[in-house]
């Protein structure tokens, strides 16, 4: 499978990882989950059982 590069700037990033990063609901996705963090909201890794 070929791997589609698209230039960003000076910089050559993967077309899905483009794509991803400029997605409306990928980006709000992340400010919610920003948002649920600062409120306290979040889980530590320190809290996680390990199997």
């Amino acid at each position: 499978m070929a791997r589609t590069i698209r230039k960003v700037g000076m910089m050559e990033v993967p077309f899905s990882d483009y794509r991803l990063e400029n997605d409306p609901r990928f980006l709000q996705r992340i400010e919610r989950a920003r948002s649920s963090l600062q409120s306290g909201r979040g889980v530590r890794l320190e809290d996680i059982e390990q199997e």
